[in-house]
């Protein structure tokens, strides 16, 4: 800038004023104003400056009041200061002033001033700014539903473009307390409406597609962004977190939580606690209630403590017996306070108590021993049962034996012994019975269950027997399967006899070498039975005879097959019911061939009927389908017709008279007298009218002898009938006609 000074030259009286436009957030060292007062002085009159030799005078001297401008002294260039930051926000417009001093002296009247006036310029650099406060929605509240209050923000920045969204990575959601996982509350908000109002604006928080539900989040941490979208330096955005509390609506029904260790004592007594069953309720401040639908063995109470836990309790008046029900099943249904329910099934085991003694399934255990066996030999193999579980039994023998109608000769002390193994009882011969084919010893047999709790006894019969009364039993099974099934197999037997059956042995079927090798295993057991009330064996003759029955055939094998046993022979019999089989299929097959008589009979007689009255028709159609009589030369054809009348009504004596259709009148041919040029030629040889033979009498007195024929028989127009008209005409025997009062031709 160039000065003219005129007049009073002092620098105080050069006063400017510059207006410069600077940004906001410029940089740093940016060139604000630059200026070198060269002044050239023309002098008029003296002054206090010094002049060089050209007569110039430069200051070269500047400075600046304003602290965030750097000036230059020597170039008096001004720029902006290193820490200094122009902000459009806070101060838009500066006022600073230049100095410029000579080189002599900083006295004011020595100073000249300059006025700078800084106009800051607003640039989008500013973020905006976010404010929210917590909120609140129901669950199962529809999709768009607002969420709390609306959420505000602002933003300095004249230029600014702003949009709203949910960072729902930075969100997080808690359920009483404990934080789950977020992609639980995908699509449970959205941003709604978005208003503007100068540099403010707010925006919604809705509901999104998806349901939200209390159940599973009860407080939401929703991070939502305001975002500058014009920002050109600086941050462009703000966060804040939107705190929102899920109201709960009661729609969530209570449950029961399950419990598998139920279980009580057999016998208990009412009232014993049998388990706490707990339920809960998903929704806020709720109350439940408990109801059973069988309380006959056991009840529900509420715990005192805890609404949500109820006591199960054994009823006053129940009788819990494991060895009638080994379980009780029970359903309970919880309610909540708006009706909603649900109900689960509970299994209560029974725990079994040792209350029961064992028992026989025999009033008494029958056995057999023959001379020919030896002492250790097992008679008999029994057991007794216990309902009670787990039980260990132990057999013993009560030294009360007793020999009937006979027996060994000294009679031993302890004639039979008693061994136990898996609950089993084995009966032991203990002497030799060389001789002994008779009798029977009858004893007490005990049995004790852990530790001797409860006793039974059993009464104790073994027989004497021959090899007479034993039996060879045939199966086609495995010996294992056989003697897996011995109790069965002489439980069916018994039944089926109505004899107590015993087995004496089971063993492998030996073959000789010359019988055919039969495909799959055999196993033989001999058996034998007894006659309790008589108390003495059975004859084996008596048992297979009894066998032979094809009903105890039939149901000792279906008895046999239901338990997987194939049974062949009993003695030397067969087991077999192919006879009954046989006996059922004749008994069909005479069945089948009466019906095929009945119906036979009837068929043939329908072939009768129908052969006597389809020929009965046949002649009268033949009859009726004639065409010609006579010749067309003979004098009873006058009118020359080929064609028979439909009815013989105008025959006459001798003739067959013809209708005379011109005249309407009935005329008697009297020229034919024998059948030799019949009216009818050839209708005598028909077989149908052979039965009009000649009879020894002929009303008439003439007879008429066929030249044809050897025979004699009646020529059809000697046959005589009624006469329909006067003059004496007879009908045709062929047909019996007259005419009606009309003139037509009826029978």
């Amino acid at each position: 800038m160039v000065a003219n000074v005129v007049g009073d030259t002092t620098l105080s009286k050069w006063i400017h004023s510059h207006i410069v436009l600077l940004e906001e957030a410029s940089k740093p060292v940016t060139p604000v104003w630059g200026f070198c007062f060269l002044i050239q002085l023309r002098v008029l009159g003296g002054g206090p400056f010094s002049v060089n030799n050209d007569g110039d005078y430069r200051f070269c001297r500047y400075d600046t009041s304003c602290e965030f401008l750097d000036t230059d002294e020597i170039t008096g260039e001004v720029t902006l200061g290193q820490s200094n930051y122009l902000d459009f926000e806070t101060e838009p417009e500066i006022f600073c002033e230049l100095y410029v001093n000579d080189n002599e002296g900083n006295a004011p009247s020595e100073r000249g001033l300059a006025q700078l006036n800084i106009t800051v310029l607003d640039v989008v650099d500013s973020p905006p700014v976010l404010a929210v406060t917590p909120g609140s929605i129901e669950e199962n509240s529809p999709e768009d539903a607002i969420v709390g209050d609306d959420i505000l923000a602002w933003d300095t920045d004249i230029g600014a473009n702003i949009e709203f969204f949910i960072d729902l990575g930075s969100s997080t959601a808690q359920k009483d307390g404990e934080e789950v996982n977020i992609n639980n509350i995908v699509d449970w908000f959205k941003i709604g409406d978005i208003g503007k109002n100068g540099q403010n604006y707010t925006a919604t928080v809705k509901t999104g597609p998806v349901e939200i539900d209390r159940e599973i989040v009860d407080t939401v941490f929703l991070s939502v962004v305001v975002r500058d979208l014009n920002t050109i330096t600086g941050s462009d955005k703000d966060t804040a977190i939107f705190e929102i509390t899920i109201i709960d609506q009661k729609d969530t029904p209570p449950i029961l939580l399950p419990d598998f260790s139920l279980n009580v004592e057999e016998n208990s007594v009412g009232g014993t606690t049998i388990g706490i069953l707990q339920s809960s309720d998903g929704d806020v401040d709720d109350s439940v209630t408990f109801t059973i639908d069988d309380n006959s063995l056991v009840y529900v109470e509420k715990v005192a403590e805890n609404e949500f836990w109820i006591y199960l309790r054994v009823n006053e008046s129940a009788e819990i017996d494991r060895e009638e029900q080994d379980s009780i099943t029970v359903n309970i249904t919880v309610t909540d306070s708006v009706g909603l329910s649900t109900w689960r099934q509970y299994l209560i085991a029974v725990i079994d108590v040792n209350d029961n003694p064992p028992n026989f399934n025999e009033d008494v255990i029958l056995a057999t021993f023959t001379e020919s066996d030896s002492a250790d030999k097992t008679v008999k193999i029994f057991e007794a049962r216990d309902q009670d579980l787990n039980e260990v039994l132990t057999y013993s023998l009560l030294d009360d034996f007793e020999w009937h109608e006979g027996g060994p000769e000294p009679q031993p002390l302890t004639p039979f012994l008693i061994k136990t193994e898996n609950n089993v009882a084995s009966l032991i011969l203990n002497f030799n019975p060389v001789g002994i084919n008779s009798g029977y010893c009858n004893f007490t047999i005990v049995c004790q269950d852990k530790d001797n709790v409860h006793t039974s006894t059993v009464e104790g019969k073994v027989f004497a027997i021959t090899i007479a009364y034993q039996i060879s039993v045939l199966f086609a099974n495995d010996l294992t399967d056989v003697q897996s099934q011995r109790s069965e197999i002489e439980s069916i037997f018994s039944d089926v006899y109505e004899y107590e059956c015993n087995i004496n042995s089971i063993s492998e079927e030996t073959r000789r070498s010359s019988e055919a090798i039969k495909a799959g295993p055999e196993t033989v057991v001999i058996m034998h039975f007894i006659d309790e009330a008589k108390n003495e064996p059975v004859d084996a003759e008596i048992i297979i005879e009894t066998t032979n029955d094809q009903e105890v055939a039939q149901e000792l094998l279906e008895r046999m097959s239901a338990r997987g046993l194939h049974l062949e022979s009993v003695g030397n019999n067969v087991v077999d019911t192919q006879g009954s089989t046989n006996k059922q299929v004749l008994l069909l097959q005479i069945l089948l061939a009466v019906v095929s008589l009945v119906l036979g009979s009837l068929l043939l007689l329908l072939l009768i009927t129908y052969f006597v009255r389809t020929r009965k028709l046949g002649r009268q159609l033949r009859v009726a389908k004639a065409t010609s009589f006579g010749t067309l030369s003979s004098s009873l054809n006058q009118t020359e017709m080929t064609a028979v009348p439909g009815c013989n009504k105008f025959a006459g004596e001798g003739a067959n008279p013809m209708y005379n259709v011109e005249d309407t009148e009935l005329r008697n041919d009297d020229n034919s007298s024998t059948s030799g040029d019949s009216v009818l030629v050839g209708v005598e040889e028909n077989p149908d009218f052979r039965e009009y033979r000649e009879p020894a009498e002929e009303s008439r007195g003439t007879h008429k002898s066929s030249s044809d024929h050897g025979s004699t028989v009646r020529s059809i127009d000697d046959v005589s009938g009624p006469s329909p008209f006067e003059g004496g005409s007879r009908t045709n025997p062929l047909m019996a006609a007259h005419f009606d009062d009309n003139g037509g031709c009826s029978e």
